[in-house]
């Protein structure tokens, strides 16, 4: 039995998957064929096409593939011939694939995660403008109900603010209240929340997540 190892490349639109799956099956006249491709910002589209078809797949960590010293390059033909190679040694660990479901769940714990991330910002914009004109909350802690009314008095037109700064001061407080309510939203969707901490986890473990292949039949397909 003769047998193929194939890279795929993740960044395939989905108007080329017919004539990529007309390709595989060209290919596969010739034996078994196992594919693999670096986990990307790509996604899994690839990897589900080809398990729906009938190819084994896996999505490999970029992290984890041995390198050789001194090779810093990028180069698609030797990176593709090297990593075929050391699939077919089983030197490559694959990342757990996650459902569509999963997926989408995640996609919603990272949106609003990006917004905590930016609410951060616009807090940082908001304290630096004040402090770089003398106005610092003296009544307690920041961000806390009477600092945010605060906060607000400044953007009206008794504000002791001068009319340039309080032209800046007003953008820098309408775009966190914007985000603020953009990621209401998102805190709340259903599902988020239980599985914000298995999408941590998952990243961790992907990570160490070793496929060891054990069957006979991947035994004799690295023998032939």
């Amino acid at each position: 039995m003769r047998c193929n190892a194939l890279v795929a490349l993740p960044e395939i639109p989905q108007i080329y998957l017919p004539k990529l799956k007309k390709w595989m099956e060209r290919v596969a006249r010739d034996g078994e064929i196992r594919a693999c491709y670096e986990a990307s910002g790509a996604g899994y589209v690839l990897h589900r096409a080809l398990a729906e078809w009938g190819y084994a797949c896996d999505v490999i960590a970029p992290s984890l593939i041995p390198k050789r010293s001194g090779v810093h390059r990028k180069h698609d033909k030797r990176d593709a011939a090297d990593m075929a190679r050391l699939y077919r040694a089983g030197e490559l660990v694959a990342v757990r694939i996650p459902s569509e479901a999963d997926e989408r769940v995640r996609d919603v714990v990272r949106c609003r995660e990006t917004f905590q991330r930016e609410i951060l910002k616009s807090r940082h914009y908001i304290l630096k403008c004040l402090a770089r004109r003398g106005f610092v909350y003296r009544e307690g802690t920041n961000w806390c109900t009477p600092h945010l009314k605060w906060l607000q008095q400044l953007t009206t037109d008794g504000s002791p603010l001068a009319t340039e700064d309080r032209l800046v001061y007003r953008e820098y407080h309408a775009l966190l209240m914007y985000k603020l309510r953009r990621r209401r939203p998102a805190h709340g969707s259903r599902g988020s929340r239980g599985l914000r901490q298995s999408h941590r986890t998952d990243k961790e473990s992907a990570k160490m997540a070793t496929e060891k292949v054990s069957s006979k039949a991947t035994r004799a397909w690295r023998r032939c």
